[in-house]
């Protein structure tokens, strides 16, 4: 299950298993994209999750290999407008926890990438 708690205001991830989360937190583990999204490598998986954030949204995109086949998915999640957080921010405002399923899939068709499910 690809099942992950983010904390957006200070980059911090857990893999969420059951009951228990993981936190990854190695920083050698984390890059930054050409595009400013922040980004971390899931060893030994060879797989990586990175995070767009936006004023009202924070953006996941997620490549994984599944019995060698390449998979990505992307996940856009609302958020409380920056903009309007309270300078004291409670937890459950700064963290957000997802799972990527099936329809979180994307292929990149043309140069964009778009839903699998648009495409069939």
């Amino acid at each position: 299950m690809n099942h992950f708690k983010y904390n957006y205001l200070n980059n911090l991830l857990w893999k969420v298993k059951g009951e228990c989360s993981y936190s990854i937190d190695n920083p050698q583990s984390q890059f930054t994209t050409e595009y400013g999204a922040k980004g971390f490598i899931l060893v030994p998986d060879n797989h990586w999750i990175t995070f767009t954030i936006y004023p009202d949204k924070v953006k996941a995109f997620y490549k994984c290999v599944k019995e060698n086949q390449i998979i990505y998915y992307q996940k856009i999640m609302p958020i409380v407008p920056l903009n309007q957080l309270p300078l004291v921010v409670p937890q459950k405002y700064r963290e957000i926890e997802f799972i990527f399923t099936e329809k979180n899939e994307v292929i990149k068709e043309n140069g964009q990438w778009i839903y699998k499910s648009h495409a069939d």
